[in-house]
């Protein structure tokens, strides 16, 4: 799993306030784990290998 800066964050959040979004998902592993709950098997139940 390949983690985003602090800048690509906060630039999400910012982005996501500026058009009034309740939810900031900002990457795309936390788009991946948003899309699987509802799967069968959610991703948070067999993460893949930090690095």
């Amino acid at each position: 799993m390949k983690k985003i800066s602090p800048q690509q964050a906060a630039e999400a959040a910012l982005i996501g306030l500026e058009a009034n979004k309740e939810e900031v998902l900002a990457d795309d592993f936390t788009r991946e784990v948003k899309r699987s709950f509802s799967d069968g098997k959610p991703i948070y139940l067999d993460p893949p290998p930090l690095g």
